[in-house]
């Protein structure tokens, strides 16, 4: 084995102690650190140095005194090896004492008690002296004397002088002032209109002279202002007083009416002619006796709330069949029996509606806005089962079907029942239909699907994109068993059964898919993966240091090494090769 194998590995580089600082725990370096420095020193170095002297003990130096001796390069290399470089301002310590010198701990070698100052209390104490040889007599102001005399002076700037303090406020107000003023800017030949204020023309100022103080602007057009004042009836100016029927006076066509006359002529019926009888045929009419002028051949008696009606009509109103007069059996539309119709059969009320429009087939309608009844009663022998009140809501009564439930279907198709235990949905077919459907028909609905509510407030959800918005989904038979837990600080997959099944089992079940069986992403990016054989992918990374930052575990890799740590802040890695 040469001589030359037993240096030093270049992995040891960086990791020796000539490379920590004087005050190793100043920068960082835990006792622990320091401790693996030297334990990595022995490693290093005393194997191979057991080995080199059992490799030097039968080699036989020459003696000084034989100076006719010739030394081998082998000979002189083996020398070498017991020494090292000189360097200018270094001397060969023991490992004993770099230790005592390193260790952060108090060294029999030099010490810094209470009898020394730290280079902190150094400063300050030296910052309150004066140089040696240095006096402050009457020759100097004091620092006092010395603010004093600055704070009564100003700054000379080239160019500017001491102006007193009004008279800048009288330049600088915006005001007029008698110490500066423009005459040109007084001069409105030199002025512009501004945002606010107008400049006026010479025009305008005699134009404005010549406008009464009070005058309002005038917007009457020229036609209205015509049809104003040419004496004839308008449309934009009225007298109420010249409106007002006591106020007029009859013309020589037309008339004033009294209220009397207007109520007499009110009573009189449309179309009555004048009646031209004489007072003796009006008696002769009225007596109740025959008349000349009126007879009756055949009459009968009058009798208050009774008319005339023909035997025909009456049999056919009082037979018991069908009349064209009246029925109770239908009633139906007058343009055509197959628009609408009600008919009272024996087997029940039918209503019938036979018309390809939107209208309702059934419309009842509570028109008192006063009413505080129900819109709609449903009755058994005059007990109410179920009504609609008039806030909309169906109420159905304890003794209803399916105690108080609300009946649809069949029985052994599907219904809801209403009780107090809470509303149940049930469906009894063998198809491959679902027991319950929620649609939100309006495509422009921002509302949720289903909300699911304790007390008011939403517990779980279902959005209109389908998303399921809850906090813990929990296995049914018990909630110690399995959970999923959605909650601000991460989601918690949870189990608690002491068998041999997994705690989460992600499952791709088409043998055809290509994708990935999980992908985790950070930002949308992928981090790791697993495909569908299994393999397992990881995002790459260099730690910066064998004690850089890393928790007991975690692997990592990048082109040239994998990286595992295998104690905190404790990496080792593993140099890859092609093959």
């Amino acid at each position: 084995m040469a001589i030359t194998d037993k240096k030093v590995s270049e992995t040891y580089a960086g990791r020796d102690i000539s490379s920590l600082s004087d005050r190793p725990n100043e920068d960082g370096l835990t006792g622990a650190q320091l401790k693996a420095r030297f334990d990595q020193l022995g490693k290093e170095v005393i194997p191979n140095y057991n080995d080199l002297i059992d490799e030097l003990n039968d080699v036989v130096l020459p003696s000084k005194a034989d100076q006719s001796t010739t030394y081998t390069k082998i000979d002189v290399d083996l020398a070498l090896t017991l020494k090292v470089d000189k360097e200018a301002g270094k001397s060969l310590v023991s490992d004993a004492t770099i230790t005592d010198l390193t260790d952060g701990l108090d060294t029999t070698l030099h010490t810094h008690d209470v009898r020394y100052y730290t280079e902190t209390e150094t400063d300050v104490i030296l910052a309150l002296k004066s140089d040696v040889g240095h006096t402050h007599d009457d020759r100097y102001y004091t620092e006092t004397e010395s603010d004093s005399l600055l704070n009564a002076k100003v700054d000379k700037v080239a160019g500017q002088s001491l102006v007193s303090d009004s008279v800048m406020t009288d330049l600088t107000d915006l005001g007029d002032s008698s110490a500066h003023y423009h005459s040109t800017d007084r001069n409105t030949d030199n002025h512009t209109d501004g945002t606010t204020n107008k400049v006026f023309s010479a025009t305008e100022k005699i134009k404005l002279a010549g406008v009464e103080t009070g005058a309002e602007v005038n917007n009457i057009s020229d036609i209205n202002a015509t049809d104003l004042t040419d004496g004839l009836n308008t449309t934009l100016h009225i007298h109420t007083a010249d409106r007002d029927t006591d106020n007029h006076t009859d013309g020589v066509t037309n008339k004033v009416f009294t209220a009397i006359e207007k109520s007499k002529l009110n009573g009189i019926e449309a179309l009555a002619e004048v009646n031209n009888i004489s007072d003796v045929n009006a008696t002769d009419l009225t007596d109740g006796g025959n008349t000349t002028l009126h007879i009756h051949d055949i009459y009968v008696d009058k009798v208050a709330g009774k008319s005339l009606v023909s035997d025909t009509a009456i049999t056919d109103l009082t037979d018991s069949g069908d009349t064209t007069l009246h029925t109770h059996k239908s009633i139906q539309n007058e343009v055509s029996v197959d628009n609408a119709k009600v008919e009272a059969l024996s087997t029940g009320v039918k209503f019938e509606r036979n018309v390809a429009d939107a209208n309702t087939t059934l419309l009842v309608n509570v028109k008192n806005a006063s009413s505080t009844g129900n819109i709609v009663d449903f009755t058994v022998t005059g007990i109410s089962k179920a009504y609609l009140s008039r806030a909309g809501v169906w109420i159905v009564g304890s003794t209803g079907y399916q105690n108080g439930g609300m009946y649809y279907a069949n029985s052994d198709n599907s219904y809801v029942n209403v009780l107090s235990t809470g509303t149940k949905i049930s469906r009894n077919i063998a198809d491959a239909n679902p027991a319950l459907i929620v649609n939100q028909v309006n495509p422009s609905s921002t509302g949720k699907i289903l909300d699911l509510q304790f007390g008011g407030v939403s517990k779980m959800n279902v959005g209109t994109d389908g998303t399921i918005y809850g906090q813990t989904l929990a296995n049914r038979s018990s909630f110690s068993n399995s959970y999923l837990d959605l909650v601000s600080t991460g989601t918690n997959i949870s189990r608690n059964i002491a068998d041999a099944n997994s705690c989460l089992k992600i499952n791709q079940n088409h043998t055809s898919s290509t994708g990935l069986i999980t992908d985790f992403q950070f930002g949308g990016v992928s981090k790791a993966s697993v495909d569908k054989d299994g393999v397992i992918k990881i995002g790459t990374k260099t730690p910066a240091s064998a004690t850089a930052t890393g928790v007991a575990g975690t692997v990592c890799w990048d082109s040239s090494y994998i990286y595992v740590c295998i104690n905190t802040n404790v990496w080792v890695r593993a140099a890859l090769s092609t093959w």
